[in-house]
């Protein structure tokens, strides 16, 4: 699923909250990255649930 969100200090947050491990934590926020660099938007794919 792709997760938006409306800015990196949102984005950063939920990615603390949700990561499973410190090396997942840094593969989410080099991907928010490259996707705001080619985009301009912040988001990421994740299989992590809302719930």
């Amino acid at each position: 699923m792709k997760k938006i969100f409306e800015n990196h200090h949102t984005a950063m947050s939920w990615i603390a909250m949700h990561a499973i491990t410190k090396n997942h934590l840094m593969i989410l926020r080099e991907e928010l990255t490259l996707n705001f660099q080619s985009t301009g938007s912040y988001f990421i794919h994740t299989i992590i649930s809302e719930s």
